[in-house]
């Protein structure tokens, strides 16, 4: 039969949580929340009863939870005793919890259609219980942090054929690091200590001793400072991080140094997820990291697709994947100097999809727009929007540097980079009321210095082979040729850029003195401050053409260059591809 939440037994007081009076000021708080996301979930929200007045009300309901720590609940004596649970699995365990749906339960003289009881091995285990049942009907861990609301249900029946018992947690001490900014913490030590309880934490390091009061009612342990944090990053790094420190023996605490929380609610929830069940998720590393993800998704936003759902685990894997390579707060020179021009290049397209997947999504009525916002849109598009500026960066000045007024092109999406990462703090201060006005993301080291060309009056084109970063005026080209740094055989990726350095327009003309080497096109024009990209292919890969050079001219009112290219085949491509990376 199992235990049936619906609106119309809410209403008729069918549903019923009982407390007890020993029960510690900790476990009613989180009762009445799991009462609250009942009420969220299905429309209305139960009552509770005093123990002390359950045979008076008895007769009026079918449905009693029932909640209490083994050693301190009456209740849960009393059950153990008719034999309706069994204790044992979780005697003397600790943080342990065990969910039990008891049909036809026979109890101090009254009869019920049946009967939810969650037993904790102490007063954590009683807590994640009863967080356990939130998430069963449908209310993901973030819920009140983030303002999520759940996907309304009319009805919902729990029926687990055995009791549920949750394995012992894999660290004894789990949890994360606040800012120690008392005025970044004010008002919000319940906030936090409420989403450790729901991400199955029980260590909270931070200096307000507000926090250390409120924290003692929950039995969560509250510490002034910790011996080391792990920092956010991409979840398949950290994973591996985190489950080679649970395999040391004398492994101690787990703690994430996660700020003001703001921005880093992802990677929190996997780091206390695999802290506290490691087992569960498997081995450290990308299938780890993608199931948890999968999970995460699915459960924060039960409105969205499954199409929209993949979407969302591609923006949240891909822009900490990115921000792992490099991190904000180093973001500088070293982002384009160490970079060559085509992996700028590639990481620039790698951030615009993201970043317009995330704006569109964003912009899409589903009902979960502040959640989205705050959970994916502002750590994903403020992050990658930073990476994507200093990477555009480096484009200008490479530009800059040859004279093409593609540098220019550069310039603009830079400037357009500072108004859109303007634009996110201020909407980050008007959600929810302002709710995160106090908030502060992370700010580059300092701001990047954008190169402007002036055109030429004398018609001048430029020509970039991507490969090496040479760029060069065709006007002022030597007699040695440009090196196209890898061999065409198979790549669909082989071109060479074009821009000018002139005003207006400038007319070219391409040609290659072998009839196998084909170009995307003959002859074009290209505009001050725009790019021309022409590709490269063989219409014809055979055995005897390893190792052949070929030769592309370009030509302009005055003058030509040379490019040379390699022809080879599929094998030896394949070979050389791997030597250049």
């Amino acid at each position: 039969m199992g235990f049936t939440f619906s609106d119309k037994l809410i209403r008729n007081n069918q549903i019923v949580f009982i407390y007890e009076e020993c029960a510690t000021t900790g476990v009613c708080t989180v009762a009445g929340q799991v009462r609250e996301d009942v009420g969220k979930v299905f429309g209305s929200r139960p009552i509770g009863v005093e123990y002390a007045n359950f045979k008076d009300t008895a007769d009026f309901f079918s449905y009693p939870v029932f909640f209490g720590t083994v050693g301190n609940s009456a209740i849960l004596d009393a059950l153990a005793r008719s034999s309706a649970i069994d204790l044992f699995a979780i005697a003397g365990e600790k943080e342990v919890y065990m969910i039990n749906v008891v049909d036809g339960l026979e109890f101090e003289g009254f009869r019920f259609e049946s009967a939810l009881v969650i037993a904790g091995a102490d007063d954590l285990g009683t807590i994640y219980g009863l967080y356990r049942i939130s998430e069963m009907i449908g209310i993901p861990a973030l819920s009140d942090w983030m303002d999520i609301m759940p996907k309304r249900k009319d009805k919902q029946t729990l029926s687990p054929i055995s009791p549920i018992v949750s394995p012992a947690p894999s660290a004894a001490f789990r949890g994360f690091a606040v800012d120690d900014d008392k005025k970044a913490l004010a008002g919000k030590c319940k906030k936090y200590i409420e989403l450790l309880l729901r991400l199955r934490g029980n260590t909270l390091v931070c200096k307000d001793e507000t926090c250390a009061a409120i924290a003692n009612e929950y039995g969560i342990k509250v510490k002034s400072s910790c011996d080391a944090a792990f920092e956010p990053s991409y979840l398949p790094k950290l994973s591996e991080k985190e489950y080679a420190y649970l395999d040391r023996e004398d492994h101690g605490e787990l703690i994430l140094n996660a700020r003001t929380v703001y921005a880093c609610e992802f990677p929190l929830a996997y780091f206390l997820s695999v802290a506290y069940d490691a087992g569960r998720w498997g081995c450290p590393g990308e299938d780890s990291a993608h199931l948890f993800t999968e999970e995460f998704v699915k459960s924060t936003f039960p409105e969205r697709t499954e199409e929209e759902c993949e979407d969302i685990c591609y923006i949240l894997l891909g822009y900490t994947a990115i921000t792992e390579a490099f991190p904000i707060l180093e973001l500088g020179k070293r982002t384009y100097e160490e970079l060559s021009y085509s992996q700028r290049e590639a990481l620039i397209a790698q951030c615009d999809a993201m970043i317009d997947m995330a704006c569109g999504m964003r912009d899409k009525n589903s009902g979960d727009g502040e959640a989205f916002f705050g959970l994916v849109y502002i750590p994903a598009v403020f992050s990658l929007n930073m990476v994507r500026m200093w990477a555009l960066t480096g484009q200008n000045h490479a530009l800059a540097d040859a004279g093409s007024t593609a540098a220019n092109y550069y310039a603009k999406r830079i400037n357009d980079s500072v108004k859109l990462d303007r634009k996110i703090i201020a909407k980050l201060h008007e959600v929810i009321d302002g709710k995160w006005k106090k908030m502060e993301l992370p700010v580059p080291v300092k701001n990047p210095v954008v190169h402007t060309v002036i055109p030429s009056k004398t018609p001048d084109l430029m020509i970039m082979i991507p490969g090496s970063g040479m760029c060069v005026s065709v006007s002022e080209a030597g007699p040695e040729p440009l090196i196209l740094p890898y061999p065409l055989g198979g790549r669909a990726d082989a071109c060479f850029e074009l821009s000018s350095g002139s005003e207006g327009k400038i007319k070219y003309e391409l040609s290659a003195d072998d009839d196998r080497i084909v170009l995307s096109e003959q002859a074009g024009k290209v505009k001050c401050g725009k790019i021309r990209k022409v590709f490269i292919s063989l219409n014809e890969i055979a055995p005897d053409t390893k190792g052949l050079i070929g030769t592309i001219t370009v030509s302009f009112e005055r003058g030509s260059a040379n490019i040379q290219v390699v022809i080879t085949d599929d094998a030896a491509d394949d070979t050389q591809t791997q030597e250049d990376e």
